[in-house]
């Protein structure tokens, strides 16, 4: 029901109103586990699956027909300047971008080489352009694939802590704050059971099963599904999954980004670098319609992770706390221009339409939920990096050899001041008394 919904919006919005621009921001497709010896996981941690290289492809997919075949947004070939894509320096996300690309531009819809050109299109040590040409036609690559630029970056839109190299360090102190709710939530796993099934599953004693490690345990489980490597049986990784989704709720969202601290501080850090960058994004091109200039830039995509799209869907008010976020899961927001020239953006989470809001009130949701960078800056820099390390006292020794230290340093200051003074004072008697005796 509510994706039919989302098509009859989508379909009255095509009707009355002009499309702008569209900005995506997405976490990466199914990847293998952050660690374990496994067969099928050795070497691979942290890299993009098969499985996840096609959710991204699909996803490019649907947004060919919402904003090629529907739209008529974007241009049927691939035009460089309409479209903008950036990624972490991670591997999984760089590739995720590049699937989903394959999907928006896919055979038949890269570029074309002009005719003049062919006998040129051939490097240095080929000479034999014709069997190129045979092999090619007009198209730059084979298939006619586009070759469109992914950025991999580390700035703070994409990667918060390159504002606020603080966040972990804040995130740890929230965790000893709250060390009690904790203690409370990981009795009321144990018993549920939830230790005991995960431990049963991979073969270890219960005991080293808590809130700590599940989620390292529970990653593993997950990553085996997508890949088809089940963890025993498919029921088994299925169960577990099921039983530790609420371990994985409470770790991210009410234990991460609920911590009261500044009026929820650390998701705000978070999302401010990507949100204002789409604040920026949709001003220059309302700027642009306003005054009737060139304004090309028409779709970007950002590719990153759950942290980060986490804390983007809460600042929009669409989450707060109770939904995870799934592999390939994306946030699209999309402005336009109605009838009377007034501006709108539109918020869609996976395909379903959310919110809707004058491009005015758009800016204060985004204002409210965000710091600019030099107050994001403040907040980073008065925050004590290692209370722990700051409360435990100097050992006396360290003081007294500090003291010494310093005693034999100004003592020898003194010393040599002392004789330089002397030696001076010798030598300008002993030019005198030559003076005199001339």
């Amino acid at each position: 029901m509510l994706i039919f919904t989302s098509l009859l919006l989508s379909l009255a919005c095509a009707l009355n109103q002009t499309l702008l621009l569209a900005i995506e921001y997405t976490r990466h497709g199914a990847r293998y586990p952050s660690r374990g010896n496994l067969d099928w996981i050795k070497g691979r941690h942290y890299q993009l699956t098969t499985a996840g290289m096609r959710q991204h492809y699909i996803l490019g997919r649907t947004l060919r027909k919402r904003y090629i075949e529907d739209h008529k947004f974007l241009s049927e070939h691939y035009t460089p300047g309409q479209i903008l894509v950036y990624a972490t320096d991670a591997a999984r996300t760089i590739e995720s971008a590049q699937a989903q690309l394959v999907g928006l531009y896919g055979e038949g819809m890269g570029r074309f080489i002009e005719p003049q050109m062919i006998e040129n299109a051939v490097p240095p040590n080929e000479h034999n352009y014709t069997k190129w040409q045979k092999k090619l036609g007009r198209s730059a690559v084979k298939y006619g694939y586009a070759e469109i630029p992914v950025y991999g970056v580390r700035d703070n839109i994409m990667v918060p802590s390159q504002l606020c190299r603080g966040i972990s360090e804040m995130v740890r102190t929230y965790a000893r704050e709250n060390g009690e709710r904790k203690k409370e939530k990981s009795k009321e796993f144990e018993a549920k059971g939830v230790y005991k099934e995960v431990a049963a599953a991979f073969g270890v004693e219960e005991e080293k099963v808590n809130l700590s490690n599940v989620l390292t345990l529970r990653d593993i489980v997950i990553s085996s599904l997508w890949e088809g490597h089940p963890v025993k049986r498919e029921e088994v990784s299925l169960r577990l999954k099921e039983i530790t989704d609420p371990v994985d709720l409470f770790l991210s969202y009410e234990y991460f980004f609920k911590v009261q601290y500044e009026d929820r501080v650390v998701h705000k850090i978070i999302a401010s670098g990507f949100l204002n960058k789409v604040k920026e994004l949709i001003a220059e091109k309302v700027e642009a319609v306003r005054r009737n200039a060139e304004s090309p830039l028409k779709f970007a995509l950002f590719s990153g992770h759950d942290t980060m799209l986490n804390a983007i869907i809460m600042g929009l008010k669409i989450n707060q706390g109770d939904i995870l976020v799934p592999f390939a899961s994306a946030v699209v927001l999309e402005l336009y221009q109605r009838e009377d020239k007034s501006f709108i953006v539109t918020v869609i989470f996976d395909r379903m339409v959310d919110f809707t809001y004058p491009l005015k009130d758009f800016y204060k949701l985004v204002s409210d939920n965000t710091y600019d960078p030099a107050t994001a800056y403040r907040y980073c820099k008065s925050f004590k990096r290692n209370p722990k390390k700051e409360e435990k006292s100097t050992p006396i020794t360290v003081y007294l050899i500090g003291a010494f230290c310093i005693a034999s340093v100004l003592a020898t200051a003194i010393i040599a001041i002392v004789y330089c003074v002397k030696r001076k004072r010798e030598r300008t008697e002993s030019m005198l008394e030559n003076y005199c005796t001339l």
